[in-house]
């Protein structure tokens, strides 16, 4: 068995923003939304929930912009 090293470890990625510039980042090059934890998980400790958020909020459609409209005097 070959000695433990802290290089071995993986990284955790768990904070909302990272998790969402990670997953954009698969998006961007064309992986779905069911292979984004599987690919994350090979490199990381994921906390599989917070990506789920993520991963959601990243794929749905963006709000509409309230229209103002604009009276001038």
């Amino acid at each position: 068995m070959p000695p433990f090293t802290e290089e071995s470890l993986k990284r955790r990625l768990t904070e909302p923003d990272d998790l969402a510039v990670a997953a954009r980042f698969l998006m961007e090059r064309g992986y779905e939304r069911d292979e984004i934890a599987v690919e994350l998980s090979r490199h990381f400790y994921v906390d599989i929930d917070m990506l789920n958020e993520v991963v959601v909020a990243l794929a749905a459609p963006p709000a509409p912009m309230p229209t103002q409209w604009w009276r001038a005097a």
